[in-house]
């Protein structure tokens, strides 16, 4: 499940670190989400928001 799926659902928020979306994704899934974040050098202690692209909103 992407992180910006989560925020809509309010299941978590864009300032929370990124760690918090742990619990959202398979052991396997998280290795790879660990990779990628190295990868671009963001921290799991990053906000959510950082790797997350500029969002439209519907309701905007």
């Amino acid at each position: 499940m992407k992180s910006v799926n989560l925020v809509k659902r309010e299941t978590t928020n864009y300032r929370k670190p990124i760690h918090v979306v742990c619990k959202h994704i398979s052991p396997r899934g998280w290795a790879y989400v660990e990779t990628e974040l190295e990868r671009h050098d963001y921290l799991l202690s990053d906000q959510i928001g950082d790797p997350i692209p500029c969002t439209t909103w519907d309701n905007d």
